[in-house]
């Protein structure tokens, strides 16, 4: 488990360079609400716009751990869509795809 962590930790630095190049290209569009990264690193935060669902947006969050602190014993990461299950990823390059299809389906 040492290892995956290690390699989970080496990819994880690597999707957080590309959501801050993304976060720089979505800046301008006035449906993306909010773009957040936390100051840990731990956490992408995104709100867009979206007349379709109940709330008007639609909120996506991937982080390092589970966002409530749920399996802490487990080194995985995590997306989560308010009002969806969330859904957990062994390798954080295949949660920032996820992640990104669903941004590009809600700003398409």
């Amino acid at each position: 488990t040492l290892n995956k962590k290690s390699r989970i930790d080496a990819e994880w630095g690597k999707v957080i360079q590309a959501m801050r190049s993304l976060q720089t290209r979505l800046s301008a569009d006035k449906r993306v609400l909010a773009f957040t990264i936390s100051r840990d690193v731990r956490e992408v935060a995104i709100k867009i716009s979206d007349p379709h669902e109940k709330r008007g947006h639609r909120y996506f969050l991937m982080s390092r751990s589970h966002p409530e602190g749920k399996f802490p014993s487990v080194e995985d990461v995590w997306l989560r869509e308010f009002g969806r299950d969330d859904a957990s990823f062994n390798d954080p390059q295949k949660c920032m795809e996820e992640l990104m299809l669903r941004v590009a389906g809600t700003l398409a």
